[in-house]
């Protein structure tokens, strides 16, 4: 794969947040008493339940917030791919210079090199997969407290699929970081045989 077809598949990443606020919506809002939804599936839980539910809530919001910094390695991404980019162009133009520059940029730079993206990728993937560990333990603890016609409208609403959708693009994104690399070393090895 070239790098340009990889700069596209780069900018057709979702966003995060809009993918977090879908998750928010059909998971997290429900659940909330007096959230506005057509139904709030806390109201027939004990007070000590809806407490229990509250602090878990509470702790979800913290991850979320963790997890939205994922953006920040699709932007990485992005800025890398167009950065690739032009070391090609520059080493097609027998411009060394430039592309000296621009490797040192992607190797040493303090918010887009190679190294700060794998950094933030590794604890956004880890916050969205220790997010799903908390969602099925959530739903476990719910499913047995609620009636089955409560149970069958929660999991009727699509919050598995929307975490589904952000486990995809932490996937896609992993990907990508390879490809990129992959992409990178072969510039470097282009530009050393020039």
């Amino acid at each position: 794969m070239d790098v340009q077809s990889l700069r596209k598949e780069v900018l057709a990443l979702p966003t995060i947040e809009s993918q977090l606020e879908q998750l928010q919506q059909s998971w997290i809002k429900p659940l909330r008493q007096n959230a506005g939804h057509t139904v709030s599936f806390s109201q027939n839980l004990s007070p000590q339940s809806r407490q229990q539910l509250h602090r878990t809530l509470t702790m979800l919001r913290k991850q979320f917030q963790n997890i939205a910094l994922g953006q920040q390695v699709t932007t990485n991404l992005q800025q890398q791919a167009r950065t690739l980019i032009e070391i090609k162009l520059s080493l097609l133009r027998g411009d060394s210079c430039k592309a000296a520059f621009l490797t040192n940029q992607l190797l040493h730079d303090e918010v887009h090199s190679f190294r700060k993206t794998l950094h933030n990728f590794r604890e956004f993937e880890l916050a969205v997969l220790n997010l799903w560990q908390d969602y099925l333990q959530l739903n476990d603890w719910l499913q047995p407290q609620w009636s089955l016609e409560e149970n069958v409208q929660f999991n009727n609403l699509p919050h598995q699929h929307h975490l589904s959708l952000l486990l995809r693009t932490a996937h896609q994104q992993k990907r990508l970081i390879c490809s990129l690399g992959q992409q990178f070393v072969a510039l470097c090895r282009a530009d050393v045989k020039t």
